[in-house]
């Protein structure tokens, strides 16, 4: 089957390569693009060069802490690739 792995840095994303490749030594065809899914217009514009059968949305951000430390710029950065990005493959897919 055809598979498009993403991620805000494609390639670059450690391990990413050594997924494809074994996810090819599967039998799949496997392309790897950088995009931020939170980005609706950088996923808009992914979207449009394939044709979806399927969606597994595993973008996220760690950022480990306690209750008390976290401020709404730490929210703002954990939620991101979660929330938005999960509204833009809901309106876009």
């Amino acid at each position: 089957g055809q598979l498009l792995l993403t991620s805000r840095r494609g390639l670059d994303a450690p391990g990413a390569a050594e997924l494809r490749d074994e996810l090819a030594g599967l039998g799949a065809t496997v392309t790897v693009d950088a995009c931020d899914v939170a980005d609706r217009e950088a996923l808009a514009g992914l979207l449009d060069s394939v044709e979806l059968s399927a969606v597994f949305h595993t973008a996220g951000v760690l950022d480990d802490g306690v209750v008390d430390g976290l401020t709404v710029e730490r929210f703002a950065t954990v939620a991101r690739p979660k929330v938005d990005a999960a509204l833009n493959l809901h309106e876009l897919t």
